[in-house]
């Protein structure tokens, strides 16, 4: 196998030294005073002073792993985050400006010349290209301009932050806010912030970063439950270790705090050892910063003073004398000596005895206090002197009265859990329903629609941590600069920390996995980057071994692979600079399209990649095949998707005809599939109807495009706009007259069927709808829903029913009812089989069929809900109130009619309100509530007096004699069922004939 230095490298993938976004922190600091250098010191010497600003500043940065990006004059440009990213890259950023100014104090202290500095650090989103030693010189963000402008603002001796920092930082430091500051260059004002000092104390790395947003503890009561029946056994008498393993942002550090404030625990002492990330490699880090802390060491004390407070600490305090004292200094003092060649025991074994010394000092310190807890936070940052501390404090747990809790990602050097541990409790996944509640928890009072928070809970996978920091990202999205990533900055980090720890080649192996999507195939990846085989399998295993993929237990092992979270596929895809996403896009839709009908990815795949490669126009056509492939099965949801992805590429193409083109093809699938989804009546349908016909009437197609036509017709007559329904039904019928087509020809008889239906004009309705079913075969016209997203056959043999039986023949209003819902069931779309159910309950209410009306509405019900479909669950349910009315259960009827009314009219669907309105208002008398029916019809008699719907007039008149027989006004009620009478002769309704005799006889 040839060398890394001797392969090509990655055809058209992104390798180190590409253009890429990047979270970093961008620290900006001057030497103030620099003119008044110049004069007194002069050139000579203002150059060496300049120097020694300069060093000392690189000095500090480099401590805490930052890197220098430019000199410019007097001033210093310092990235964290780049070219390799830390979790906790602003908080070094902070920390690396404070020990600048400090030590500039302190340099001053000793040399007399008083060397002060300003500085300013920003956080966020930077479009950077490495290039040798000058990469600073190609970073682009709006960060950088910030960081640039709080140090112009802050005052010689101060550290000025931006708010994006001041989140990222958290607890960690004790600021002054400066409030909102107007900045050169930047529209609205920026919050700053003066860094005071850090705050000193011992606190876990989760309560110092984000212990503010602390909440109720949603979906952990299991697990807090767990860990105190731990420590319950712990405090009888059986000490022990428990870990909590998960990966990043599942929650440790949470269910931790949340356990060590609970009320069981107040008084109970204990420590923290905090492991961070940059300190993987210092002996006993956590277990120095605690001791440190207790024994009140600052930050600039010298070496000399902290070994005289350490000292004291162990003897004083730890009661530790002779060797038992030399060897707690030796293992932990800044000034040990350095072991002699001259000692008996080995090197290894005098640090196993100082471990054990330290293990026992450690418990000692709490010994005689009752029940005590030990955290180990982060144990996956440890370092190897601390993890043999940790087995040893492990062992001798058992011991003592206490709990030592072990807080680790799945990660080495205890991925598989703790040697010795009592119990491994593994986090999982927050439920749609617990991530829902955080989120709300998290947002506050801060407005957010039920889509916004599902589009949270969707992306973010149940992990708590994603949770909370999307939804502080969409709080703030209007203060976010545009041009970066739609990434939280926490995970862009966590994933860029991870991404840097692989060589150049694995990175760009991710970044074009990240392309293709979710999941992908090592072989589609060996095929894009001319890999060998053997060669994209070690790159898996390198991903895998960072957590950033995992391998789906269902599939083969050798070859499938998906990333962990969605949001880490979209943080590796963000960092891609524009021009090298497009590339990569480019040539996976290549490679799929030289596939040709065997093509191995769906189209609305195909599409997104087309779209990603700046290929709007095919990428409208293939999200086009894939709304049509989806309508066809009934799926529109799915297709709906499709198309509000395509109408995005429509956005991409240049303005003019073949844009309209596209948009007005987009459309017309839009609506219907927004009808089928939400209603006929909703308004989104309307205005996608209104803008499709604009293109329209644009473009000149009315007689190409009868399906727009059609589903405008559908929103004027579901809004009981019944004149334009009717205007626009004769339209498609002149269209068919010119130029004729089954799907013309079947859309205008039944349109102008239902709509004279609901105008109560029975016998026309009878002939249109007539002329439908003699025209309709289902064979031949199935394919005519993809369209249209109706079934002509189901629609007409629908209101056949509803005409006939309105007419009093009710065996044959049955059969069409039955033929609805046969064919609905036949034809296999959802949407067709609701409307045949509708058909057989709506029916079976007309005609007075109790038993029928209630079987049917209740399984169209179940199946309504199943499905998704607004209008169809609230005609179910008022029909189910119908039934029980029917039964003497009054008051239950009424609320569930009144329900399913009110939820019909929330669709926007205007029509049929009427109708149920008279069955409602019917019922009301019936229970004695009048002044409630009569209210009722005074409003609906009004509507159809403005809408024509007179198919309702004869039933409101009905039930507004009913109410004023109820009230005594006899005369009143025989004269309003005279005009009820005469409506329903003039429609041939004898349906409502009937009803007006039985109740008001002799007419």
């Amino acid at each position: 196998m040839a060398t890394d230095t001797q392969r090509p490298p990655l055809k058209d993938v992104p390798v180190a030294g590409a253009t890429e976004y990047r979270g970093v922190s961008v620290l900006f600091a001057d030497m103030a005073g620099s003119t008044e250098f110049v004069e007194s010191l002069g050139p000579e010497g203002y150059g060496d002073l300049l120097r020694s600003f300069h060093a000392l500043c690189n000095d500090v940065v480099r401590r805490h792993h930052g890197v220098v990006a430019q000199y410019q004059g007097d001033g210093i440009i310092c990235y964290f985050g780049f070219p390799r990213a830390v979790e906790n890259d602003a908080l070094r950023a902070v920390q690396s400006g404070l020990d600048i100014l400090g030590e500039l104090q302190a340099l001053a202290a000793q040399t007399g010349v008083a060397l002060r500095s300003r500085i300013g650090i920003s956080t966020g989103s930077a479009m950077i290209r490495a290039d040798g030693d000058h990469f600073g010189t190609n970073a682009v963000g709006a960060c950088i301009n910030r960081a640039a402008r709080l140090e112009a603002l802050a005052e010689p001796d101060t550290l000025l932050i931006c708010d994006d920092t001041r989140q990222l930082i958290g607890a960690s430091f004790q600021l002054t806010d400066l409030g909102p500051q107007t900045l050169k260059g930047f529209r609205s004002p920026q919050k700053a912030y003066r860094v005071i000092r850090r705050r000193s104390g011992v606190a876990t790395r989760f309560e110092a970063l984000r212990g503010g947003r602390q909440g109720d503890l949603i979906g952990r009561q299991d697990e807090l439950s767990r860990l105190l029946a731990h420590f319950d056994a712990a405090r009888g008498g059986s000490g022990r270790t428990v870990m909590v393993s998960a990966d990043a942002g599942f929650g440790k550090s949470r269910v931790i705090s949340a356990f060590r404030h609970h009320r069981k625990l107040e008084n109970v002492p204990g420590f923290v050892l905090q492991c961070l990330p940059e300190q993987t490699s210092a002996p006993l880090y956590p277990v120095r910063q605690f001791l440190e802390w207790v024994a009140g060491v600052a930050g600039f004390d010298a070496p000399e003073v902290r070994h005289a407070k350490l000292e004291r600490l162990f003897s004083s305090v730890w009661r530790a004398e002779g060797e038992d004292l030399a060897t707690l200094l030796e293992l932990l003092s800044p000034l040990a000596p350095p072991p002699r060649p001259d000692q008996a025991d080995s090197a290894g074994l005098r640090r196993q005895r100082a471990l054990r010394l330290l293990s026992r000092m450690l418990f000692g310190s709490v010994r005689g206090r009752g029940a005590f807890v030990v955290v180990l936070e982060d144990a996956h940052w440890v370092d190897p002197t601390t993890a043999e501390l940790v087995e040893i404090l492990v062992a001798d747990a058992p011991a003592h009265p206490g709990l030592l809790l072990v807080t680790s990602r799945p990660e080495p050097p205890w991925a598989d859990g703790i040697p010795g541990a009592a119990e491994v409790i593994a986090l999982k996944p927050l439920s749609d329903n617990e991530a829902a509640a955080l989120v709300r928890q998290s947002l506050g009072d801060h407005p957010l629609t039920d889509e916004g928070i599902a589009l949270i809970v969707a992306k973010s996978e149940g992990v708590p941590l994603f949770l909370e920091e999307y939804s502080d990202m969409l709080r703030h999205r209007d203060d976010r600069a545009s041009g970066g990533p739609d990434v939280p900055l926490t995970l862009g980090g966590l994933v860029q920390s991870k991404l840097d720890r692989l060589d150049p080649r694995s990175r760009a192996f991710a970044r074009a996995a990240s392309a293709i999507g979710r999941s992908f195939d090592l072989s589609l990846i060996a095929a894009l980057t001319d890999e060998a085989p053997e060669d994209s399998t070690a790159h898996a295993e390198a991903l895998l071994a960072q957590n950033l993929v995992e391998r789906p237990s269902s599939t083969d092992p050798s070859s499938h692979l998906t990333f962990r979270h969605a949001l880490i596929r979209d943080a590796i895809h963000a960092g891609m600079s524009r021009d090298d996403q497009r590339r990569l896009h480019d040539r996976i839709a290549n490679h799929f399209l030289a596939q040709g009908g065997a093509m191995s990815v769906a189209e609305h795949v195909l599409a997104m990649h087309l779209a990603r490669a700046g290929r709007p126009a095919e990428a409208v056509a293939r999200y086009m095949n894939a709304a049509l492939s989806a309508a066809g099965q009934g799926a529109a949801a799915e297709a709906l998707g499709h198309l509000e992805d395509a109408l995005l590429a429509v956005e991409a193409l240049p303005p003019g005809i073949e844009r309209d083109t596209a948009e007005l093809s987009v459309r017309s699938i839009q609506g219907p599939t927004q009808m089928v989804t939400r209603g006929p009546g909703n308004p989104a349908f309307g205005a996608t109807q209104a803008r499709a016909m604009d293109l329209v009437e644009r473009l000149g197609l009315h007689e190409q495009m009868v399906p727009v036509t059609y589903s405008t017709a559908l929103h004027a007559w579901a809004t009981a706009d019944l004149g334009r329904a009717l205007q626009i039904s004769e339209a498609i019928a002149g269209i068919n007259a010119r130029s004729p087509s089954d799907g013309a020809t079947l859309a205008a008889s039944t349109m102008r069927g239902l709509v004279n239906w609901h105008l109560g004009n029975n016998v026309t309705a009878l002939e249109f709808l007539g002329q439908t079913v003699a025209r309709y075969n289902p064979e031949v016209h199935r394919d005519l829903y993809s369209v249209f997203l109706k079934d002509f056959g189901v629609f007409s043999h629908f209101y056949l029913g509803l005409t006939h039986t309105v007419r009093g023949e009710f065996a044959e209003g049955a059969n069409h009812a039955a033929r609805a819902a046969e064919l609905g069931a036949t034809l296999g779309f959802p949407h067709a089989r609701g409307f045949g159910m509708l058909a057989r309950f709506n029916t079976a209410m007309l005609r007075g069929d109790e038993a029928a009306a209630d079987a049917q509405s209740s399984a169209a019900l179940d199946f309504a809900r199943q499905q998704g479909f607004p209008e169809f669950v609230a005609m179910a349910t008022f029909v189910q109130g119908w039934v029980k009315a029917r039964h003497g259960n009054g008051p239950e009827a009424i609320a569930l009619m009144t329900q399913g009314l009110s939820a019909w009219e929330a669709t926007g669907f205007t029509c049929w309100q009427p109708l149920f309105a008279a069955y409602l208002a019917s019922d009301l008398v019936a229970n004695g509530q009048i002044p409630a029916a009569t209210a009722l019809l005074d409003r609906y008699e009004g509507a159809i007096d403005g809408s024509g719907e007179n198919q309702a007039r004869a039933p409101l008149l009905l039930s507004r004699a009913k109410a004023l027989a109820a009230e005594g006004l006899t005369d009143r009620a025989a004269a309003t069922a005279a005009r009820a009478r005469a409506v329903a002769q003039a429609q041939g309704a004898r349906l409502w004939q009937d009803r007006i005799e039985a109740w008001f006889p002799g007419g």
